[in-house]
């Protein structure tokens, strides 16, 4: 997972901060750029039309 993290902040996806933690080291959170909000909701889009693309072809119907 982190190579993956390393590789979206690389490409402005996310931005990382450290905090600390009262119950062990200090932690790192990752979080949405305005630039991976962007590039997450073009993947929705896409990844619904993929879906129900799929869904057409083996038959299933995705209104139950």
């Amino acid at each position: 997972m982190y190579p993956l993290l390393g590789r979206l902040r690389t490409q402005g996806l996310v931005t990382a901060f450290d905090q600390p933690s009262a119950t062990g080291p200090v932690r790192k959170y990752y979080r949405l750029t305005p630039l991976g909000r962007s590039q997450l909701t073009a993947f929705r889009l896409q990844w619904g039309s993929f879906t129900a693309s799929v869904h057409r072809l083996i038959g299933e119907d995705t209104h139950d």
